[in-house]
């Protein structure tokens, strides 16, 4: 919903999902507002789930794809997401993915993201969940390194929301694994504990960037001029 609104998706909107998993955001985004959606996932499991999902619900459009070399042609979309793979793939790799999703971004477009970041590092812990979840990630993930990662000349940061997580309610909890059946509810339950401790260390933050070309007249410096603004409290059901 930050995304949507901070950026204008709406019924013209031409949007691109890198890492779309099984299709919800994807999915989700097209429904609240008419977009036509493309997502992508290296997963073909993932993909096939994905189609499956998204039967009836909107102009969504699931491929196998790989951020590192896009099939889709130079300022192709209006909106990219990006983000969501990123803890899976080597640190030394995240910003040629970046830079990649710049490419088939129109000019004046969005670039859309959102990431868990750690607060506190903890070597031993990031290492066990890295071997449970085959993630990439490093203590040194925090919420200052994440942001320079999208610190790119072309980019202007128009939006930015800092959340802390909450643990799960018991309830929560209980609901969540009623999902899973047998020897499934066995393996996510132990895994349920990883994120339980993952979400003590995490906070997590949404961002809307803008493309700009490096001469375009109406590129304002810096963005939204000598002040920023906090919001204090908002409310969204």
């Amino acid at each position: 919903k930050d995304w949507i609104k901070n950026s204008f998706i709406g019924k013209s909107s031409n949007v691109l999902e890198i890492g779309c998993s099984t299709g919800f955001i994807s999915t989700q985004i097209s429904a609240y507002t008419g977009a036509r959606v493309v997502g992508i996932d290296l997963s073909k499991k993932c993909i096939e789930q994905a189609k499956l999902n998204s039967i009836g619900k909107g102009k969504v459009f699931f491929h196998v794809g790989n951020a590192k070399n896009l099939k889709f042609k130079k300022s192709s979309f209006s909106h990219v997401i990006i983000g969501g793979h990123l803890p899976w793939i080597p640190a030394g790799e995240r910003e040629e993915h970046i830079k990649n999703a710049m490419k088939v971004l129109k000019p004046n477009g969005f670039l859309l993201t959102s990431l868990y970041f750690y607060k506190e590092g903890d070597d031993n812990f990031v290492h066990r969940f890295n071997e449970e979840f085959n993630t990439s990630l490093r203590p040194e993930d925090n919420y200052d390194y994440w942001t320079n990662l999208f610190n790119q000349k072309e980019l202007d940061l128009e939006y930015k929301a800092i959340f802390k997580v909450n643990l799960p309610s018991k309830e929560r909890l209980n609901l969540y694994l009623s999902m899973f059946k047998g020897k499934e509810r066995e393996q996510w339950t132990k895994k349920v504990k990883f994120f339980i401790e993952n979400g003590k260390r995490i906070g997590f933050f949404t961002a809307v960037f803008r493309k700009y070309s490096k001469n375009d007249p109406a590129r304002q410096i810096p963005r939204g001029g000598i002040y920023t603004f906090k919001k204090l409290k908002e409310n969204v059901y």
